[in-house]
């Protein structure tokens, strides 16, 4: 028995793909970083339901942090390399999305010129990152459903 293709899943991430590119190329380093942000969540929870590492309902899957998709698809990674790219990526995408104007009370907010040097770095990376887990995910899709 084959699998029925999800056509609108691949239409959405050929779109989101397309998007994420167009913005980095534009300087819209945010929006490319939040689509990264939920490209990878989606095929770390994709792996986590589908190994039944978490059983949710489908109004629960957006409840589910990164930090703790990570987690839980951690011990499936096969390099550290992957952990090491995805974790930096997070702590740097929490950075960008929270810092522009965000700063404890009396204190400076980081400079826009840094503040954009950092959000277009993370985009970058963020896009190799993403093409990574998106990688991964295809591997552990064939693994598990073997």
């Amino acid at each position: 028995m084959t699998k029925k293709k999800n056509f609108e899943k691949y239409y959405s991430y050929t779109a989101a793909y397309a998007k994420m590119t167009a913005a980095i190329k534009q300087g819209f380093y945010l929006e490319a970083i939040t689509i990264q942000e939920s490209i990878i969540t989606d095929r770390l929870l994709s792996f986590v339901v589908q190994s039944k590492l978490l059983q949710i309902s489908s109004d629960k899957m957006y409840a589910q942090s990164l930090s703790k998709l990570i987690k839980l698809a951690k011990p499936y990674f096969e390099s550290d390399t992957i952990l090491v790219n995805l974790e930096k990526f997070r702590k740097n995408r929490n950075y960008c999305m929270h810092s522009f104007v965000k700063s404890f009370p009396g204190k400076p907010t980081i400079t826009v010129k840094d503040f954009e040097a950092l959000s277009k770095k993370t985009a970058k990376e963020g896009k190799k990152v993403t093409r990574e887990i998106d990688t991964w995910r295809k591997k552990m899709k064939k693994q598990f459903s073997a």
